[in-house]
């Protein structure tokens, strides 16, 4: 069993396949345990989070009326006065927290409801696709890797690659976490690969190794870091190919989400 350590020790499984997708699970300790915090989806489901209309085109406002701490993934929608808004950023709101005013912006029908942390590139390309096309494909890939998480406890992110060439990997906080997003980070690589889809015999064979090669290259970069609101601050490091993007909880000092995206 290989082991990757930066700022904290994982290790792989994988790959698994599809097309031309690849996808590496990613097993480590999880920093925040069981159901401490929530995705969004699921608490406006459960009535926790209240969306007020605030009239703004860049802006939105949400309140937390719960005992739980909500996660917002970068690329979320939701939706206002019958229009949608995308969030433009990671988010913790928490517990009871009152109304608290996040970047956002129009959102656009991509096909997939949910190209989380997607591109601007990737969002134009996929309007430029009939939707019915790209829910499929979505939904194909879903049923062949939807259960890859399942039995472990211990997976807190995951690694995808395209044609053979690493694309993006996330990692969590919380296995529980984790595992709650994996449908809708499963439409996203779903979506992004179906813009590169070329002939299965020309992807070239991809592993651990490379993963571990490709994270390395973003984590010994400088680094610069940004406070959002509140409680919620970032951490950027760009390498040569890539880069790493670290959300922090200010309050705990701990990344409760790490993104890893190829240029």
């Amino acid at each position: 069993m290989l082991y990757y350590k930066s700022d904290r020790k994982v290790y792989f499984s994988g790959p698994f396949r599809k097309q031309n997708l690849t996808l590496f699970l990613i097993h480590g300790s999880a920093r925040w345990p069981g159901n401490e915090v929530i995705p969004l989806d699921e608490a406006l489901a459960l009535g926790k989070i209240i969306v007020h209309d605030i009239k703004a085109l860049k802006s939105l406002a949400l309140e937390n009326i719960s005992d739980d701490t909500v996660f917002i993934h970068a690329g979320s929608t939701v939706t206002v006065a019958q229009s949608r808004k995308t969030i433009a950023v990671d988010m913790l709101v928490p517990a009871n927290s009152g109304i608290k005013h996040l970047p956002a912006c129009p959102a656009r029908h991509t096909g997939c409801e949910h190209t989380l942390f997607a591109s601007y590139e990737l969002r134009r390309k996929l309007e430029t696709l009939d939707s019915d096309s790209v829910d499929a494909h979505c939904q194909a890939l879903i049923e062949a890797f939807g259960h890859v998480p399942d039995n472990h406890g211990d997976a807190i992110g995951y690694a995808s690659a395209i044609n053979g060439y690493v694309h993006r990997a996330e990692l969590f906080a919380s296995s529980t976490l984790f595992k709650k997003l994996w449908p809708d980070l499963l439409k996203s690589i779903a979506a992004a690969g179906l813009l590169e889809q070329q002939s299965e015999n020309n992807i070239r064979a991809i592993d651990a190794m490379h993963i571990m090669a490709w994270f390395a290259a973003a984590d010994i970069a400088p680094k610069q870091s940004t406070q959002l609101i509140d409680r919620v601050r970032t951490i950027t490091k760009s390498g040569a190919r890539n880069f790493r993007h670290d959300t922090v909880d200010s309050n705990r000092l701990d990344v409760f989400h790490s993104s890893y995206m190829s240029y």
